[in-house]
């Protein structure tokens, strides 16, 4: 895979008004991960654009931006891109790269109503408008890879000055994504390491090891129900 450059806020802010300039009508993306860290000045520079859209319509329109930027889509995934699960993925010899998301990222975690709400426009440029998901959401987002320098992202946007980080906004998030995800055993892990590596502690701990268990014995349960077993064999 072509390797991109880092990109600097000043660059990324040139592309994505590139793009809104081209654009045939209006669709609003949402900016996750680094970029969105870039604009929120957590960062001076990112790897790739990281954007969810709520419609394929609009991804499609903005992919299509992008090639006539002279973008060129990466076919074959690998490696950590392939975990991310982009519904698109572009590269440009001298630009950032862009990957794509259609509502779910990681094959994983979806971009929720309430992460809708709590994101906060940046900016209108040309026809594209762009928020920019919360602190909250992008560390959940980064909670749920394995990359090695998402948790140094996690500390800062958790340590972000002038602004309280809300705990209780990662519980409703897990408890919202349950039913078709669970997520609280990953991210005691990542915030686990976080207090090893930062000495930052997550208040939300004890919640997230307790809740990871409660889903392993729900689910030995129900498979041992599908099995046959009665309520009482089960809890014997």
């Amino acid at each position: 895979m072509q390797e991109t450059r880092l990109y600097k806020k000043e660059d990324l802010l040139s592309d994505l008004n590139a793009v809104g300039s081209r654009l045939l009508r209006k669709i609003t993306i949402y900016l996750i991960g680094g970029c969105a860290m870039s604009l929120k000045n957590l960062k001076d520079f990112t790897k790739d654009v990281d954007v969810i859209f709520t419609s394929m319509e609009d991804l499609t329109l903005f992919e299509n931006a992008l090639t006539a930027l002279g973008y060129e889509r990466i076919l074959k995934t690998e490696g950590e891109y392939k975990q991310l699960g982009a519904s698109s993925i572009l590269r440009h010899p001298d630009r950032a790269g862009f990957d794509l998301f259609h509502v779910k990222v990681c094959n994983m975690l979806v971009l929720s109503e309430n992460m809708i709400k709590r994101a906060t426009k940046y900016s209108g440029l040309g026809k594209l408008s762009v928020f920019l998901i919360s602190n909250e959401d992008i560390s959940l987002f980064k909670g749920i890879t394995e990359r090695p320098k998402d948790i140094e992202d996690i500390s800062l946007l958790i340590s972000e000055p002038g602004r309280k980080f809300d705990w209780n906004a990662i519980k409703e998030e897990c408890e919202n994504q349950a039913e078709h995800l669970k997520i609280e055993g990953q991210l005691f892990n990542r915030f686990t390491e976080l207090l090893e590596k930062y000495q930052i502690r997550a208040p939300i701990l004890s919640w997230l090891k307790n809740r990871d268990t409660w889903h392993l014995l729900r689910d030995v349960y129900l498979l041992r129900m599908e099995k046959g077993l009665t309520h009482e064999q089960v809890i014997s």
